[in-house]
């Protein structure tokens, strides 16, 4: 589970929160960020497709159905682009389905 979703305490697990339209009262403005400019290792893909890839199944679902996910809290990454802070089952599951941007909150 992302600091993130540490930070603002939710009750509810993990995937649940996830999936909700509202759960998470963002005092941060959101942008829209491509998902090219969004650093996630290979290895680091890899990993959490087979480890979570029913969860990420689902994610992409919701992705293709055009239904509201929870922005992605990404930080900036040295080289340029973002790195992840938290969200990254939900940028796996966005260019699975094919997806061009995902909502974020962009710290620092």
């Amino acid at each position: 589970m992302g600091k993130t979703f540490k930070k603002y305490g939710n009750e509810r697990k993990h995937s649940e929160y996830a999936f909700s339209e509202n759960a998470c009262n963002y005092k941060e403005e959101t942008v829209w960020v491509s998902l090219d400019e969004i650093h996630i290792a290979d290895e680091k893909i890899d990993s959490l497709l087979k480890r979570d890839s029913a969860q990420i199944q689902a994610m992409r679902n919701r992705y293709e159905e055009d239904r509201p996910m929870i922005r992605v809290v990404l930080a900036p990454h040295p080289a340029g682009g973002y790195t992840v802070k938290d969200g990254r089952h939900r940028c796996i599951a966005a260019k699975l389905a094919n997806v061009a941007f995902v909502e974020a909150v962009i710290l620092g």
